[in-house]
Order: structure tokens, then sequence, then C-alpha cells
């Protein structure tokens, strides 16, 4: 990994931790209301920093993926996630594991099947 691509991948990972952390002051702040867009933003943004690598964008997802995840489940477990949900069943908790998850199919979708973002070649 170059210096360009390292930086650029603590950046990706430093903007995602930054959503992470708005999306954790506000749920501690308003624990019932739902911030259906958190979790879709955490595993998008870095993705779309990342746009022109396939490898970097599928690991930017991957990334932002986990951490959705694990936000989700450690705000589920200090109850702060007791806003309404967009589905009808389950409650907020499921709808951000869903929105994390649909987010990470479809931006690998668009990645391996509609732009077909060739794999950057490594420098020799």
């Amino acid at each position: 990994m170059n210096e360009n691509t390292q930086k650029s991948a603590i950046t990706v990972r430093l903007a995602t931790l930054g959503l992470v952390a708005v999306w954790v002051l506000a749920a501690a702040w308003r624990p019932t209301s739902t911030y259906h867009l958190a979790p879709i933003l955490i595993v998008g943004v870095g993705p779309m920093m990342s746009w022109g690598s396939e490898k970097a964008v599928l690991g930017a997802t991957a990334f932002g993926t986990l951490v959705a995840l694990g936000t989700s489940a450690i705000l589920a477990w200090l109850d702060l996630l007791r806003g309404p949900s967009l589905l009808p069943n389950g409650g907020a908790l499921v709808e951000s594991l869903v929105l994390a998850g649909a987010t990470a199919v479809v931006v690998v979708v668009v990645v391996v099947v509609v732009a077909g973002i060739p794999a950057q070649k490594a420098a020799h």
C-alpha cells in the first residue's frame, strides 16, 4: 500500500467514525427518535470517497458495514434505539441492520456489476 492509498484509507475510516460519533451523540440526546439515514451514510460514505479503485471501495464498504452493525448493536444494548421503525416488524435495531446490509449490497452490485471499476494495479 503506497502512502497516498494509506492516507486515503485513513481519511475514509475517520469520516466513517465521525458519522458514527454523530449518530451516537444524536441517539444519546434523543433515544426515542430514529435516525434512519445513519446506517446508510455510515456504510455509504467510504465507498463514495474511495471511488475509482474496486479494492478500496469494497474495503470501505466492509469497514462501514461492520462499524454500522456494531454501532447498532451497542446502541440497542444501551437502549438508545427506542424510536419507531419504517419496517412493519422489528424495531429500530432491525431497521438499522437491514439498512446497513442493504446499502452494502447496493454498493457491491453497483461496483462489481454496473460500474465495473477496474482493480487498481499495484505500482512496481
